[in-house]
């Protein structure tokens, strides 16, 4: 029913989430369903909807649009002077930073090390 009402959204259901969403081990902070808006389209409740529109900040987009791909940019002692790198996806940052830092990363992550390991020295 939402999917219908609401023709610029995908709906999920938990479970049924296709894999690169990085939904699997969230647990219980989701709820039955996932709203993924088309990029540059909202979900909000009603009383948000009359605002005037904002321009210059949001999130929830499938990070498959190409307007949401970023720039990993980094340096230091520890980094690779020189390297490029392939399409990278945000979750592995984050045990790149642990491991640079010398801290022990949460194991239920969804990155990896070993996908930025060539950038250590």
């Amino acid at each position: 029913e939402l999917a219908r009402v609401l023709p610029h959204v995908t709906v999920y259901r938990v479970g049924d989430m296709p894999d690169r969403l990085h939904y699997a081990s969230a647990g219980p902070r989701l709820g039955d369903l996932v709203l993924v808006p088309d990029f540059g389209w909202s979900v909000l409740p009603w009383s948000e909807s009359r605002r005037p529109a904002r321009s210059g900040w949001t999130h929830g987009w499938d990070r498959n649009t190409p307007q949401m791909q970023g720039l990993f940019v980094a340096s230091g002692p520890r980094i690779v002077q020189g390297g490029l790198l392939p399409e990278v996806e945000n979750v592995h940052i984050y045990p790149l930073l642990a491991e640079i830092l010398g801290l022990d990363p949460n194991l239920r992550t969804d990155g990896r090390l070993e996908v930025l390991r060539s950038v250590i020295r």
